[in-house]
């Protein structure tokens, strides 16, 4: 019963208006909260807290390549994902 309400509310989310492509999509769904789309609001709040780059990634990968470079092809692996965790950590957090 639960996921026919939801199917409802989402076939009429669908039939609204668009939505301007300049309007905040976490303050618009902080607005439905309360709204017929409270269902909605959830899943929506779930899935806009993933990050949608991969540039974390590309400096990890990055910042192995200083580490793990020619002149340091004996590192133990284990030495290196340590070095990685560190080197991955924000400054803030080093200071004492």
């Amino acid at each position: 019963m639960e996921s026919q309400g939801l199917n409802e509310e989402f076939k009429h989310y669908l039939s609204q208006a668009v939505v301007h492509l300049k309007y905040d999509p976490i303050l618009y769904w902080q607005e439905q909260k309360n709204s017929i789309y409270h269902d909605l609001h959830s899943i929506a709040m779930m899935y806009m807290g993933i990050v949608g780059s991969s540039v974390p990634c590309e400096r990890l990968f990055s910042i192995a390549g200083n580490i793990a470079s020619d002149e340091r092809n004996r590192l133990d692996p284990n030495r290196l994902d340590r070095l990685l965790f560190l080197k991955s950590l924000d400054m803030k957090h080093w200071e004492l």
